[in-house]
């Protein structure tokens, strides 16, 4: 099917994409390859035969996502975690809050309760506390073997994807200091993971 809202073939660079709620697909765009894409776009996939994209939010250098709730938080390759407001999808656009700033390059985040973990490539892993959503604040850092590039979080432990070094386990019992736990050496650089239901899943 033709794209989005008669866009031209070829005009879409997406790098990150985050399911949210039952219709909602928001993907992230760096705007490497075509300017004037950079940022969030937001996807309503009620029809999948006419699919429909609400105004584009405009975050610099946007890379991966985390949902909760009616709040997109948005990691920046600039150094920066951004939070969108998704509670009036026709105003999303307006007034993406910068909420964390001092970052080195992060990846992707994800959010377990009330804190949200984000794969740093320079730093490791940040722990941000989420006790107010639309002002998260920076608890600590976790230093990792290798340079994360995805995380997500399954029955209290966090699994990164550090590249070369393989998968980073950390434990959660303390939600604000993440404890290291092992490295799963796959063989080659890993830049994705996925973990549920008992299996660990990883992209090289």
């Amino acid at each position: 099917p033709e794209p989005p809202n008669g866009s031209k073939k070829g005009n879409r660079d997406y790098q990150h994409l985050e399911l949210v709620g039952e219709s909602l697909v928001a993907t992230s765009n760096r705007g490497n390859k075509h300017a004037g894409q950079e940022g969030i776009h937001l996807i309503d996939t009620t029809d999948v035969g006419d699919l429909f994209t609400w105004p584009k939010v405009t975050i610099p250098s946007a890379a991966g996502m985390a949902a909760d709730g009616e709040r997109l938080y948005v990691a920046s390759h600039d150094g920066a975690v951004y939070v969108v407001d998704l509670s009036d999808l026709d105003r999303a656009h307006e007034s993406p809050t910068l909420a964390v700033e001092g970052l080195g390059n992060p990846w992707e985040l994800v959010v377990v309760g009330d804190r949200a973990y984000v794969a740093d490539n320079s730093l490791g892993v940040v722990t941000l506390d989420l006790g107010a959503p639309d002002g998260p604040t920076m608890v600590g850092t976790t230093a990792t073997a290798g340079g994360p590039q995805d995380i997500v979080a399954s029955e209290g432990y966090l699994y990164v994807a550090s590249g070369s070094t393989g998968v980073e386990i950390f434990d959660l019992s303390d939600p604000d200091v993440p404890q290291p736990v092992s490295i799963l050496d796959i063989g080659g650089p890993v830049i994705s993971v996925s973990a549920q239901g008992g299996l660990l899943a990883t992209a090289d």
